[in-house]
């Protein structure tokens, strides 16, 4: 866990990053040799975020990572909803920051509303390339992703969070993610 951060008992805040795109958080959630390179996962993540920090500069990245390379959603604050989607596919080279091969979606279509809900579902489909995020903007904003790497389970599974520009908070209320194999 970085350590610019405080946590009550409601809520894990990162502050200011000492730089842009740092890793925030990592969980690991299925040790490496556990499964196999080509078993078919289904990841879903449940976010609740602060509404208060949404509001301001606040867009992190919720990513599924097999230590190499990540894949997942990238959420935007409020104040980028009259320029685009409230959230993009993002993958690239997992470490202690984004790498240079970070790739995100085109920021269109954007929303009708500018509310900031404060609450994202994402799902990723490991062996597909492939998969969803969620918020409950006009009555729901869905968008497809589409990921050029795919990651290989069988050197563990961890979920990232990462930070955009260093001067940007973080908000976590909760995260809820399940894994599950598809025959």
């Amino acid at each position: 866990m970085h350590h610019h951060h405080t946590v009550t008992g409601t809520k894990l805040t990162f502050l200011s990053a000492p730089q842009n795109y740092v890793l925030l958080l990592k969980v690991p959630l299925i040790p490496p040799a556990a499964v196999d390179a080509d078993a078919s996962l289904v990841v879903k993540m449940v976010i609740g975020t602060d509404i208060g920090i949404g509001q301001g500069e606040s867009d992190p990245s919720y990513v599924i990572s097999d230590g190499q390379f990540f894949i997942g959603a990238h959420i935007r604050d409020k104040n980028n909803y009259k320029t685009g989607a409230p959230c993009v596919c993002i993958e690239g080279s997992s470490g202690k920051t984004i790498g240079a091969d970070r790739r995100q979606d085109s920021s269109l279509p954007k929303p009708s509303e500018s509310y900031y809900p404060g609450r994202l579902e994402t799902r990723l489909s490991l062996s597909d390339r492939w998969g969803t995020c969620f918020v409950s903007l006009d009555g729901g904003f869905s968008r497809e992703m589409i990921f050029q790497h795919k990651l290989n389970p069988h050197n563990g599974l961890y979920l990232e969070i990462y930070a955009d520009e260093s001067k940007e908070k973080v908000g976590i209320k909760f995260i809820e993610v399940s894994i599950v194999q598809e025959n």
